[in-house]
């Protein structure tokens, strides 16, 4: 029985992983489509916050950060209540200020942390960069579990983020590089298009709208991508890729995919799983 359990784990495992991935991108493609220009004017303000903290900071860097580094990650966090499908305001950008327990000193304390050791990996000869680049993304959930888990202290948040992330660096990875990847073959196809004489105009004014499209919300389309992974991965519902046992499965009510038991959303179409 058990390894008639592993064999079907193996089938179901990745294609489970692919539908989860395609799922989250799916999430925030429509949390994207639904509230385009309130998420644009939100991180608009953000960016303009977030320099305008940087110049009272003045010469001081460590000031700078200090005033900086929470209303980043406020930025962070209307991503993520836009992800679980709550309502986005501007005053978001303020809540790590807003909470208590001086949550904003545990942010600029664990976010500095984290910097500290991505910088002392990259220090390490030849190979340092790109281990600093993976360091970055074992690290990529500490921001959400500072502002999300009180309980867990400054310090430790990088070690839960790298537990958390284990087997989805190159997920993460592949879920940041795969949109740029993905527009630069369509930038191309176009340039070249709009070179045909007569009628290459039309393939010029459709390349200039993909990149203006491009710069307008390709950030926030990768945070929501981001708000993805924490949420997924908060409360781990599927095996990381290479695993030898998966969980038990059940049957999504909605479209009949094999889904992991305690898995919130189904991965397939998207629909909130009944309660247990």
């Amino acid at each position: 029985q058990k390894r008639i359990q592993r064999e079907r784990n193996d089938v179901i495992t990745p294609v489970l992983l692919h539908s989860q991935r395609c799922h989250q991108r799916r999430r925030a493609i429509a949390v994207l489509v639904k509230k385009p220009i309130r998420l644009w004017a939100i991180g608009l303000l953000g960016a303009v916050l977030v320099a305008f903290l940087g110049v009272l900071g003045g010469a001081v860097p460590i000031i700078g950060v200090i005033l900086t580094t929470p209303a980043q990650i406020g930025l962070l966090m209307v991503y993520l209540h836009g992800y679980r499908g709550e309502e986005v305001y501007s005053a978001q950008l303020l809540e790590v200020y807003e909470k208590k327990d001086d949550t904003w000193k545990r942010v600029v304390v664990g976010m500095l942390w984290k910097d500290l050791w991505v910088f002392i990996w990259a220090l390490i000869p030849v190979a340092g960069i790109v281990i600093a680049i993976i360091k970055n993304y074992q690290y990529r959930l500490t921001p959400y579990i500072l502002v999300q888990e009180p309980e867990v202290k400054a310090t430790d948040a990088i070690k839960l983020s790298k537990e958390r992330t284990k087997g989805y660096v190159g997920a993460m990875f592949g879920a940041d590089i795969l949109p740029y990847v993905a527009v630069g073959i369509v930038v191309i196809i176009l340039a070249a298009l709009a070179r045909i004489r007569f009628i290459g105009w039309l393939f010029g004014i459709v390349l200039v709208v993909v990149i203006l499209a491009c710069v307008l919300f390709m950030k926030l389309f990768l945070g929501l991508v981001g708000a993805a992974f924490y949420e997924e991965l908060m409360n781990p519902t599927m095996p990381a890729p290479g695993a030898q046992n998966g969980g038990e499965m059940k049957v999504c009510p909605s479209c009949g995919a094999a889904v992991e038991k305690g898995n919130a959303f189904c991965p397939q179409c998207g629909n909130k799983m009944p309660e247990e």
